[in-house]
């Protein structure tokens, strides 16, 4: 059964629209290292200030249309520009994935395998400097939302936060986490042993883009809407 407050939240994750949910970033990071990017400045231009799931999904439609490397990598710059949002560090390690030497085998054998349904697959083999789950998995969501089942969803230290705070489940099932530790400062925040990351678990993972699509068929909503009630 889902948990709890799913049931309870069900009219309302029911009218959560994904796809218009926007993120806006700050171009003047973006423009510390991506000043001379023909594709971040032609997206800058389209979207200037915010970007949306649903330009994103725009964009991964074309792409399945007419495949391009060109295509891909504006796809994925699109999706870390949403992912970081207003994050200072975002345009930073973002540059830093589009420079490691592994960036388009990484990223093309990720699109693929998705694409091909080969989800646990895609995971085990993603391999790229500051791409780290909680960030490939929103490019996973992106590549495979509307064709594969279950959808690769995101999951990040947010949404792992909410399934073992809100949902009062194991987050162990599906996430390995690194936490907060004890000391003077975390203390002040109030987030000593609260969730700071997530971790590499591939199995754990899958786990959960299961349980979410079968809370998502009892309640009958999507997969998505209920990941975006845990983000929020």
């Amino acid at each position: 059964m889902p948990p709890q407050i799913l049931i309870d939240n069900r009219n309302a994750i029911s009218v959560l629209q994904p796809g218009q949910q926007a993120i806006a970033y700050t171009i003047y990071n973006w423009n510390r290292y991506f000043a001379d990017d023909i594709t971040f400045n032609n997206l800058s231009i389209r979207y200037p200030e915010q970007i949306t799931r649903n330009d994103i999904f725009t964009m991964g439609n074309n792409l399945r249309l007419l495949y391009s490397w060109d295509g891909l990598r504006e796809l994925f710059i699109s999706i870390m520009m949403w992912g970081f949002g207003t994050t200072g560090y975002g345009a930073y390690r973002t540059q830093r994935m589009v420079q490691d030497r592994n960036f388009q085998n990484t990223i093309e054998s990720s699109y693929r395998n998705i694409d091909s349904g080969n989800i646990l697959q895609a995971y085990n083999s993603f391999s790229l400097d500051k791409c780290g789950p909680a960030f490939f998995t929103k490019f996973f969501y992106f590549v495979g939302k509307g064709s594969r089942t279950p959808v690769p969803l995101i999951l990040d230290s947010v949404v792992a936060i909410s399934i073992e705070e809100r949902c009062g489940l194991n987050i162990n099932h599906y996430a390995k986490v690194s936490r907060y530790p004890d000391n003077p400062r975390n203390a002040r925040k109030g987030i000593v042993g609260k969730i700071s990351a997530v971790l590499h678990y591939a199995q754990g993972y899958m786990n959960y883009l299961n349980d979410m699509d079968a809370w998502a068929r009892d309640l009958e909503v999507t997969p998505d809407q209920i990941e975006l009630f845990l983000f929020s």
